[in-house]
């Protein structure tokens, strides 16, 4: 963290780009839970299998906590679109606690085709994309720290 999100994304409903300028929003379809909390959640134990380590930590930590390396995630883009497909993009950097990058602004883009038309399909599909995130990170992670 920190994580930030677009602000047509900070709410329950979940939503559907019916066009490059239209969005839908579904009040019988709501995440469980905040979404910036659930993509924090998510990337966290993603990461945290990935990289083998007992310990991440979401942002904002305890200030008693030390952490190693911190991942920064905006995300510009996190829906499905009228295609039937989930869209996930942003930027996503990895520095030090003392504010050094060891990578700066690495831009993502995952899209992921939804299987079904339910809104359970949907949120898979949300979840196969954020473990594509957790894994270029993961993997850009390990041979950078590596290399120093």
């Amino acid at each position: 963290g920190p994580l930030s999100l677009p602000e047509y994304l900070q709410r329950p409903q979940m939503v559907t780009r019916t066009s490059s300028s239209r969005l839908q929003y579904h009040d019988q379809h709501r995440w469980a839970e905040p979404l910036a909390d659930n993509i924090g959640r998510v990337l966290r134990e993603n990461l945290a299998g990935l990289l083998d380590i007992e310990q991440v930590l979401t942002w904002p930590w305890p200030r008693s906590r030390v952490v190693d390396y911190q991942v920064i995630v905006e995300i510009t883009r996190f829906d499905a679109d009228s295609t039937g497909t989930v869209n996930l993009e942003g930027h996503w950097s990895l520095q030090k606690p003392d504010g050094s990058v060891l990578i700066a602004g690495r831009h993502f883009t995952h899209n992921v085709p939804v299987e079904g038309a339910s809104p359970d399909a949907v949120a898979v599909a949300h979840g196969e994309a954020l473990s594509r995130l957790a894994g270029e990170i993961a993997a850009a992670s390990v041979k950078t720290v590596s290399a120093q």
